[in-house]
């Protein structure tokens, strides 16, 4: 793997190793759902928000498509799902696409914005906004970033957003893939809409699904890898 100018030390209070939680798994999905029936539910993103804990995550329906959901937790072990857990709604349905996933959600004054992975048909996986007042509800805006020019280290597909929102600015790490490889990207944007690739793309070569977060000056990126997390 490659990082472009990866900070060795740990940011202050940032554990060296994780252990499983002994309570896991703490989601499972409603297989009697028609919405939910792949039995197949992941890609979270959590925040805190009006004193509870709110997840976003995908699950794959009976029909082999993709939806997004949200569930909601005080204690940080019992999750409730939306509307309830015996049936569970979308909170960002398919469409006309093939499948929504992978969100990343930021608040901005009284709206939330949904960056998400959107295959309009098979895999051909692009990234798009969603936008809603509340919780649940969302609508689809447009399409953010689609995949690179030909020739580009993203030319196939780019999807599965981690986006942060700092000072005015959108800072969007995504995946991106070309000739069966897979590889991080930094996008950022003013507006939340129209947003340019960084010059030093790709940020961090063999790796995806990320996960990036600002723990006191310092960005982390959590990334999926082929021997795990």
């Amino acid at each position: 793997d490659a990082m472009v100018g990866c900070d060795p030390a740990l940011p202050v209070g940032w554990p060296a190793t994780f252990s499983l939680y002994s309570y896991n798994p703490i989601l499972v999905p409603t297989a009697s759902a028609a919405t939910q029936g792949a039995d197949n539910v992941y890609a979270p993103d959590l925040h805190d928000f009006a004193g509870v804990r709110v997840m976003w995550y995908g699950g794959q329906g009976s029909d082999g498509h993709d939806r997004i959901f949200v569930a909601w937790v005080k204690d940080g072990m019992q999750w409730r799902k939306w509307p309830s857990d015996a049936a569970p709604a979308a909170v960002l349905d398919v469409g006309t696409s093939n499948h929504v996933n992978d969100p990343s959600v930021v608040r901005i004054g009284d709206t939330w914005r949904m960056y998400y992975t959107d295959a309009p048909v098979a895999e051909n996986d692009e990234i798009w906004l969603a936008e809603s007042p509340k919780l649940t509800g969302f609508s689809k805006v447009q399409r953010v970033l689609g995949k690179g020019p030909a020739g580009s280290w993203d030319e196939g597909e780019v999807g599965r957003p981690a986006v942060l929102y700092e000072g005015g600015i959108y800072r969007m790490w995504y995946d991106g893939t070309a000739k069966g490889r897979r590889h991080v990207g930094l996008a950022t944007s003013t507006d939340g809409v129209t947003f340019t690739r960084a010059p030093q793309n790709p940020i961090f070569q063999d790796a995806g699904a990320v996960d990036v977060k600002l723990v006191g000056n310092v960005y982390v990126m959590l990334r999926e890898g082929g021997d795990g997390t």
